[in-house]
């Protein structure tokens, strides 16, 4: 379907700015030190709700947009299904990156933005792809 080519771009950038902003949060909560032992369960706890309900706002946008502009609504549900998990997924990889670029002494600083978006945006692809398998019943 070509239709699933219009949203590739949708998908990709989401997943680079979800996935940017908790690294960004991630290391500043590591250079303060407000991410110790103590919290850190409570840290990703709260970054995964924040990636869901985050997901979740953009993800029922992208289903109406999607079938706004096609009026396809399995097309729609993939969009949408797409744009939450792969928020979700970019927000994890957003948070362990720093600590494991800490873990091996690289400053997260440095080296986290650029290694999220390309991880965030190949997850994003691999998710909509195989959600529109699914939805779309191309298989």
């Amino acid at each position: 379907m070509t239709a699933l080519a219009m949203f590739i771009p949708l998908i990709m950038g989401t997943a680079g700015n979800a996935g940017s902003q908790t690294a960004t949060l991630t290391v500043r909560g590591l250079a303060t030190s407000e991410i110790g032992t103590g919290r850190f369960l409570m840290f990703v706890m709260q970054e995964i709700g924040t990636g869901a309900l985050l997901g979740l706002g953009l993800g029922t946008g992208a289903c109406f947009l999607a079938f706004f502009l096609t009026s396809n609504f399995s097309l729609g549900i993939a969009v949408g299904s797409a744009i939450f998990f792969t928020v979700v997924c970019a927000n994890i990889v957003g948070m362990s990156l720093p600590f494991g670029f800490r873990l091996f002494r690289v400053d997260p600083a440095v080296a986290s933005a650029p290694l999220i978006t390309t991880i965030g945006d190949a997850i994003g692809l691999l998710l909509y792809f195989n959600i529109a398998q699914v939805f779309l019943r191309l298989i």
